[in-house]
């Protein structure tokens, strides 16, 4: 498991080659500030996404 805690620009490769390249699963400490909180709020941003029902994805009978 990759733990991120706050990070700059090395750390989105890092984050990229576990999760992508090697499928290391990755936590995000949300609040210790930059990279960390960018991950963290794009996670959110996804997650309320696929939340919503789709448009148009009504099934006609």
């Amino acid at each position: 498991v990759l733990l991120v805690v706050e990070g700059g620009p090395n750390t989105v490769r890092t984050v990229h080659e576990a999760v992508v390249k090697n499928s290391i699963p990755a936590v995000f400490i949300q609040g210790t500030g930059r990279c960390c909180d960018l991950f963290a709020e794009a996670l959110q941003v996804y997650d309320r996404c696929l939340a919503q029902p789709k448009h148009g994805a009504a099934t006609k009978k």
